[in-house]
C-alpha cells in the first residue's frame, strides 16, 4: 500500500469522539471495549457511537467503580446497559479462565 493510499483510508474512516470506542471497518459499526487486568474485553458492535459509549461507561463503572473514567460522567447507566455490560464482562472472564 502506498503512503497516499493509506492517508485516503484514514480520511474515509470515522473517528470516535468517545473513549473506548473505535470504528470497525469490516462490519461498518462502532466497537466498544474496555481493559481489565491487562486484557481487552470486547463489549459489542453498535450502529450508534453514543450507544457504544454508554455501554462502555456501564462496563467501566462495573470494573472500576468510583475510579471509572467515563464518556458521560453526569449520565447514570441504564439497567439495560449495565446488564449487557455485566454479561459481556462475565463471559470474558469465563473465556480466559478456560485457558
Amino acid at each position: 500500500m502506498l503512503v497516499h493510499e493509506r492517508k485516503e483510508v484514514q480520511k474515509m474512516s470515522p473517528k470516535a469522539r468517545y473513549r473506548g470506542i473505535s470504528w470497525h471497518i469490516r462490519t461498518k459499526k462502532w466497537r466498544a471495549k474496555i481493559t481489565k487486568e491487562y486484557r481487552d474485553i470486547h463489549l459489542g458492535n453498535f450502529t450508534d457511537p453514543v450507544e457504544a459509549a454508554l455501554v462502555r461507561d456501564a462496563a467501566e463503572r462495573i470494573v472500576r467503580g468510583a475510579d471509572a473514567v467515563l464518556n458521560f460522567p453526569k449520565t447514570p447507566s441504564s439497567f439495560e446497559h449495565r446488564a449487557f455490560a455485566r454479561g459481556r464482562i462475565e463471559a470474558s472472564g469465563k473465556k480466559h479462565a478456560k485457558k
